[in-house]
């Protein structure tokens, strides 16, 4: 497989394994780590993928440079792999953590779409969703934009930027640190699987959870 016909297997994924499987191909072609964004994107850009295509590792390049490196990286795990979940993790890895995704679900569920602020799709747009959906624009009255749609583009961008991804796992406790220069740790389960008996001072994943939330009524329509 080439350099070129990898790229295009990745931007034209439309699923998760479909994607993971062809960022893993697309970065032996380019004989990089897949946690090496900055040697991804100078082999890219001296590669012959589309002159759209450079555009979408420029801005993510322009993207992750405006954000503050972290002095002390961190190992940060992201408990579910919805539109939210997938920005958090594209979000942390520019600023140079560490990411780890897991999702219980295999591939993506959500079929709706989705009615956006003009900031989502500015935020979209300055992650180059346009090279994986060329009509996608925020020039509509109504700007929309399906959920699976949402979730490649971020999927994608996550990938690109070195975070990893464990589909068909679930995070079902938390361990706080023995001491205080130790490290909290999450502690996860294939999905569909009982959860054995957690760790001694491990607490429940949900019970973690911090504040009141309420529940909103947003609209959106069905495909």
């Amino acid at each position: 497989m080439s350099l070129r016909t990898a790229w295009d297997a990745f931007v034209s994924a439309n699923t998760v394994q479909d994607a993971i499987s062809s960022h893993d191909h697309l970065t032996k072609e380019c004989g990089v780590g897949s946690a090496d964004f900055a040697a991804l994107h100078k082999a890219l850009s001296a590669s012959s993928i589309p002159y759209r295509s450079k555009q979408l590792i420029n801005l993510l390049l322009e993207s992750n440079a405006r954000r503050p490196c972290a002095e002390n990286p961190l190992d940060v795990v992201v408990s579910g792999a919805g539109p939210c979940g997938l920005r958090g993790a594209v979000e942390l890895a520019m600023c140079g953590h560490r990411v780890t995704v897991l999702e219980k679900r295999v591939d993506f569920s959500r079929v709706n779409i989705l009615m956006l602020w003009k900031q989502t799709a500015n935020d979209l747009l300055s992650l180059g969703a346009k090279a994986y959906f060329p009509t996608f624009n925020d020039k509509a009255d109504i700007i929309h934009m399906g959920t699976r749609s949402i979730q490649l583009t971020l999927l994608k961008n996550a990938l690109l930027m070195g975070v990893s991804f464990s589909y068909g796992a679930e995070l079902v406790a938390v361990q706080a640190p023995a001491t205080s220069s130790g490290k909290w740790r999450a502690l996860g389960k294939p999905a569909g699987i009982p959860a054995a008996a957690h760790a001694a001072g491990a607490v429940g994943f949900k019970q973690c959870k911090l504040g009141a939330y309420e529940r909103e009524k947003h609209e959106g329509r069905c495909l």
